[in-house]
């Protein structure tokens, strides 16, 4: 169970392959790098993946502040420690907002970004009083909570030991944070003008039934940048790495072996 010191905390990350192919995956709000472990054994044997917890979540420690810039700065700590060359960003949902806040800042570090079912580059639409509150109640109320994940987040999950010992286990880790800080954080991001700049390669993944970032949200967001494709998976809301991991690894790779040939 690797760790690494962030000089004050230490954050959690797994390893999988050996390959030269470098990515790192950033998992969401309330999640942990666990929600990539269906998609673990799925990776071409030529990739070096690297799976992170975010500071509050997963098996890090705690340890304020609960920003996206905090959160971008942290990776960008976390690679230059861990000496990884130039890769490929994976952020799913918050993870996809803290990718653009990197690719803002530490450009020359990437290979391509990958946004699966982010919101748009924006931020999250509607972080008022109202959805405060609602968060407040997901917060309070361990049923409602359980709905929720359900219902929106991994409608299509079949497998309720994984529901259970992952989805919602992780929920619960995070809470206050995720609820307060974090939500506070998704709200207040707008880097559209800044992410018009980029000329990476950017692939957005987005689940066919996301109701939490409907593809429509994600408009204008796509057509800012200037090299990007989309990829719309089936049987899918807003976790498809989960919902329908073989269909998300089949457009990963197309991308990522399409970028590798150019």
């Amino acid at each position: 169970m690797p760790f690494l010191d962030m000089n004050g905390w230490k954050m959690h990350y797994e390893k999988v392959g050996e390959g030269k192919e470098v990515l790192v995956f950033v998992h969401g709000n309330a999640a942990s790098q666990r929600w990539w472990d269906k998609i673990k054994p799925l990776l071409p044997a030529e990739w070096s993946a690297y799976f992170i917890d975010l500071r509050g979540f997963g098996k890090s420690e705690n340890q304020k502040p609960y920003t996206i810039k905090q959160f971008s700065e942290d990776i960008n700590k976390f690679v230059t420690k861990m000496k990884i060359p130039p890769f490929h960003y994976v952020g799913h949902s918050m993870g996809g907002l803290v990718g653009y806040a990197y690719a803002v800042k530490f450009a020359d570090h990437l290979k391509s970004l990958v946004l699966v079912d982010a919101p748009p580059a924006t931020g999250f639409p509607m972080i008022d009083d109202t959805v405060k509150k609602n968060f407040e109640l997901l917060m309070n109320d361990k049923n409602m909570l359980e709905m929720s994940l359900r219902n929106h987040t991994v409608a299509f999950l079949k497998d309720e030991e994984f529901f259970k010992k992952v989805i919602f286990e992780d929920a619960l880790r995070s809470i206050p944070h995720a609820y307060t800080d974090t939500v506070d954080a998704v709200g207040s991001v707008n880097v559209l003008k800044e992410v018009k700049e980029l000329k990476l390669p950017v692939l957005f993944i987005h689940g066919e039934k996301d109701a939490v970032v409907p593809w429509d949200w994600m408009r204008q967001t796509f057509n800012a940048f200037e090299n990007k494709q989309e990829c719309v998976i089936k049987n899918s809301s807003h976790s498809p790495m989960i919902e329908n991991p073989e269909e998300f690894v089949k457009c990963l790779k197309a991308f990522i072996g399409k970028e590798r040939e150019q």
